[in-house]
């Protein structure tokens, strides 16, 4: 009600780098060039909203980035990721597996 009256919307579980980019594939349908594909954490946020709203194309796309960008660094928190979010996907699965064993 108070979001109707002040015109605007609240919304707490997004970085604003994360929200332009999650509005900018809802109207445009492709996430803007400057997007940084290798930033975990900004991934894991934006796995986050396609999860909350139902957005499963971006969802593919950004678990096809999660492990195009996998490096020894961030193959722990990618790993998880790839877990929490792709759990019903084996090929995902096995590619972060492989990637450990290597």
């Amino acid at each position: 009600m108070d979001e109707t009256l002040r015109n605007e919307i609240f919304i707490s579980d997004m970085s604003p780098d994360v929200l332009v980019a999650f509005v900018h594939y809802i109207y445009k349908g492709h996430v803007p060039n400057t997007w940084k594909w290798d930033n975990t954490d900004a991934l894991s946020e934006l796995l986050n909203a396609c999860e909350k709203y139902q957005i499963l194309e971006l969802k593919t796309i950004c678990g096809k980035a999660l492990v195009e960008c996998m490096t020894i660094q961030n193959v722990g928190k990618t790993a998880v990721l790839v877990h929490l979010f792709f759990s019903d996907d084996p090929n995902l699965l096995e590619l972060v597996y492989s990637f450990i064993v290597r």
